[in-house]
């Protein structure tokens, strides 16, 4: 049984807090961020078609995508207890399981508005959506070909776009922004461009 549109925003909001806090640190690397692509949302045909192709590849892995209609952005647009910068006017999660036991990717355009950020998790079995997941990038890559690529941090959670520094082959996080992402190198990521 589906959740009500109340109930995915509640979810939609609080699990990220809840995994995070509930989680011992070995338990964080289910709700790592593997794989990041931002899509931008300036065509009126944009937003259906990234919701198709999140749907796409989803019922042969067992996957299903909940998404904020229209109606609930909207309200989230006028819900003056949520600072402007994130209210999404794109909002969708693609979960494992009748009742949501399991995320796989998230996309929404909260804290950059009109750039919607598909964010692939690792899981708790790393191999059992990879399918989805090179399928649906592959989709991605193909309707939005200057699309840019998010590498995430070593910390495992998604850089912001002001730490983002232009790659040739995409983007990497700028070192001075490392403190807030936690230690290790950054890279550049894979080949796409940005647009």
């Amino acid at each position: 049984m589906r959740r009500s549109t109340e109930t995915w925003r509640a979810a939609r909001t609080l699990a990220p807090l809840a995994m995070l806090t509930a989680c011992a640190p070995a338990d964080q690397e289910p709700v790592r961020t593997v794989a990041v692509i931002e899509i931008v949302l300036d065509d009126p045909r944009d937003r259906p078609d990234l919701l198709a192709i999140l749907r796409r590849h989803a019922p042969a892995s067992g996957l299903h995508v909940d998404a904020s209609d229209s109606r609930a952005l909207a309200a989230e647009q006028e819900a003056g207890v949520i600072p402007p910068a994130y209210r999404a006017t794109f909002d969708a999660g693609v979960w494992y399981g009748a009742e949501d036991e399991e995320a796989v990717a998230f996309a929404d355009d909260r804290v950059h508005r009109g750039r919607a950020r598909v964010r692939f998790l690792r899981g708790v079995r790393p191999d059992r959506f990879r399918a989805y997941r090179d399928a649906t990038l592959a989709d991605l890559r193909r309707r939005w070909p200057h699309a840019s690529v998010v590498p995430p941090p070593p910390s495992g959670d998604v850089s912001l776009t002001q730490d983002l520094a232009g790659a040739r082959n995409g983007n990497a996080v700028q070192a001075s922004a490392g403190e807030r992402h936690g230690p290790g190198p950054s890279a550049p990521a894979s080949s796409t461009q940005r647009h």
